[in-house]
């Protein structure tokens, strides 16, 4: 487990729901290089933690911190440029889009024209995570496991930093669930921080170089 400063940090964060307390002083380190476990049971407070880290939520209490500086992720987009890529459980592609297409929504409106610059990273990402998939085909015509790593790709499309994984191995199949933790062995190795979300004792010591329970 790595010792050197965490790449992003949770500490005593709260967040309260109307006769719900979803999340109570949890603080905790995400390091590069590591794949981090979250595990708890349904209403653990797992997804209002991550949609904290995602921008998608505001706590009530406590802040987080990337790179040592506490910042207020304002919204998604704030939490992808701090190099923040999240990967929810159920997949968010336009399936009647083409892969590369998919990847480039969101940019600016003229990086349509600048596709090479696109196709470019495609290749890049492809050669980090080990995949193979035509950036032509339509998303509709993938398997949910190659539609999930085109989902990662997009997580990762601006930075390397933090990839989240929400319930990744819901919708997979077996092979599915293995070519999973290959790509999360791979991204690991680059220095990528993982934050593996589940509720499955398996995955959490098959996957996870630390554990940490929320109940």
């Amino acid at each position: 487990m790595s010792e050197t400063a965490p790449v992003a940090a949770v500490r005593n964060i709260t967040k309260r729901f109307p006769g719900v307390l979803a999340n109570d002083a949890v603080t905790l380190d995400f390091h590069a290089g590591e794949v981090h476990v979250l595990l708890g049971e349904n209403g653990a407070g797992k997804s209002t933690l991550i949609g904290i880290l995602a921008g998608m939520l505001q706590p009530d209490e406590g802040e987080v911190l990337v790179a040592g500086a506490p910042v207020k992720i304002r919204s998604p987009r704030h939490s992808l440029g701090l190099g923040i890529g999240t990967v929810f459980q159920h997949v968010l592609l336009v399936p009647s889009l083409a892969v590369i297409e998919n990847l480039m929504l969101g940019g600016p409106w003229w990086q349509r024209l600048a596709s090479g610059a696109a196709l470019k990273r495609f290749r890049e990402l492809s050669a980090l995570l080990g995949v193979e998939i035509d950036p032509r085909a339509q998303v509709g015509r993938l398997s949910l496991g190659e539609q999930q790593q085109v989902e990662i790709m997009r997580a990762l499309w601006r930075g390397e930093k933090v990839l989240i994984l929400d319930e990744p191995t819901s919708m997979l199949t077996p092979q599915g669930v293995h070519d999973l933790g290959e790509v999360m062995k791979r991204l690991r190795d680059k220095g990528v921080a993982l934050i593996l979300i589940t509720h499955k004792l398996m995955e959490a010591y098959a996957f996870g170089d630390r554990i940490s329970v929320l109940r």
